[in-house]
This record gives C-alpha cells, sequence and structure tokens, in this order.
C-alpha cells in the first residue's frame, strides 16, 4: 500500500518524521528540499489572497488552518532545539544549514502572524490558561531561574499565537520550590 500525499502534506509528513530519520550527508538536499516544497506551495495558495496575514484565506476559497499553522510552528520550534543541541565546533555546515531553514519556516510564519513562544526557566503562574502542564517535578538538584515560587523547568511544547491570540497551548514541565 503506497501512500500519496500532495506537495504540502508531503513537506510537513517528512519534516514531522524528520527526528526519525538519520541526517543524510548533505541535510540541505532534505530540508532545502521540503522547505522549497513547503514554500512554493504557501506562496501559491496566498497568492490571490486579499490578506492571509490576517485572514489566512487563499485563492481558491481554500484557508490555512490555525491547527496547520501551529503545527508548522511546533516543528520549527523542535528543529531550533535540535539545533543548539549539535555541537558548534563538529556541525558548523550542518547548523549554518538547518539555521537557514529555521530563518525560511520563521518568515512564512511571520506571513500569517504567527508566533511561538518557549516558556523555559519562567515563572510558572496559577491560574495560566495558555499552559498545560504536563508534569510537577521536585526541586532537587535544580537551580531556581527565578526568585521564588514554581517555575517552568521544561517545554514540551510551545506557546503559539495567531495575531496575539493562542492558537496552540504550550505544555510544560514545572518545578514548585515551596516549601510544602
Amino acid at each position: 500500500m503506497s501512500l500519496r500525499l500532495s506537495g504540502t502534506s508531503r513537506s510537513l509528513w517528512a519534516f514531522e518524521n524528520l527526528e526519525a530519520t538519520p541526517l543524510p550527508e548533505d541535510p540541505r538536499s532534505l530540508l532545502g528540499r521540503m522547505m522549497d516544497e513547503l514554500e512554493s506551495s504557501v506562496l501559491a495558495k496566498s497568492e490571490g489572497a486579499s490578506s492571509p496575514a490576517t485572514s489566512g484565506a487563499v485563492s481558491g476559497g481554500d484557508t490555512i488552518s490555525d491547527s496547520d499553522l501551529s503545527e508548522l510552528a511546533i516543528q520549527t520550534w523542535r528543529l531550533e532545539k535540535r539545533i543548539k543541541g549539535l555541537d558548534p565546533g563538529e556541525h558548523k555546515r550542518i547548523r549554518k544549514q538547518l539555521s537557514d531553514s529555521v530563518r525560511r519556516f520563521k518568515k512564512i510564519l511571520e506571513r500569517f502572524s504567527v508566533e511561538f513562544e518557549d516558556l523555559t526557566h519562567r515563572p510558572f503562574r496559577s491560574g495560566w490558561q495558555e499552559v498545560e502542564v504536563v508534569a510537577w517535578e521536585e526541586p532537587e538538584g535544580k537551580t531556581s531561574p527565578v526568585d521564588s515560587g514554581p517555575w517552568v523547568f521544561d517545554t514540551m511544547a510551545p506557546l503559539v499565537r495567531r495575531d496575539g491570540r493562542a492558537i496552540k497551548i504550550a505544555q510544560v514541565i514545572c518545578v514548585d520550590v515551596e516549601e510544602k
């Protein structure tokens, strides 16, 4: 059974499955091709739209959904985190090529007024509606970046906003440093 995907779907599928795929000798061959396909698909869809940045409308009456844009933002954030994990001395060329792809993905997101935010090391506010706490950890051995109170130890998925409103809530792991 073969799976047939359109240009945008194929690019997003390949991007989502990047984690399971080892980097080729030249990562530009994979990521560059995916980026080119995605960018040309988004540009082709947005041509003729009155204001894709505000409405998400594209030619032919289609729209680029908040769900699709938030998924692109999350995958861009993940790729950015992976780049930071590469040894700068050993992977200089690969880091530059992947960083260029991240920059291009962010440029597409900007066209649709989409931004993402990593909440790691920020104070946690009770009642924060844009955040889902997936776990609470004990503070043992963890140095708090905030003066007092609970804080976000790690971000599992970033907060994604479009035109200032949350379209995907963040998933975080928090640490409570207050005495119980």
